[in-house]
């Protein structure tokens, strides 16, 4: 017979936050954690490099780059694998 155990279990909108870099940055500077996470950057305005650029909705280091200049980091958000989609610059 299983014995009994508890669990942990979070909810979808917890989760939904976790999977979402940018969710989770808001959430966190919301919470007084602000100390705990990256300086994030407007991508459009000026940022201090070098930068990381990441795709909010990847996770285990998918579209994410460093990127050196602002030049770059236009270049790299009129590519292919950042266009059109949801990003974060810390």
């Amino acid at each position: 017979m299983p014995l009994p155990c508890w669990a942990l279990v979070p909810t979808p909108q917890a989760l939904a936050r976790l999977a979402d870099k940018a969710l989770f940055e808001r959430y966190a500077r919301l919470h007084g954690l602000s100390a705990f996470v990256p300086a994030t950057f407007d991508p459009r305005a000026a940022a201090t490099f070098p930068a990381v650029l990441k795709l909010t909705n990847r996770s285990a280091g998918e579209g994410i780059v460093v990127v050196r200049s602002a030049a770059e980091l236009m270049a790299q958000l009129a590519s292919e694998r950042f266009a059109g989609h949801s990003v974060l610059l810390q």
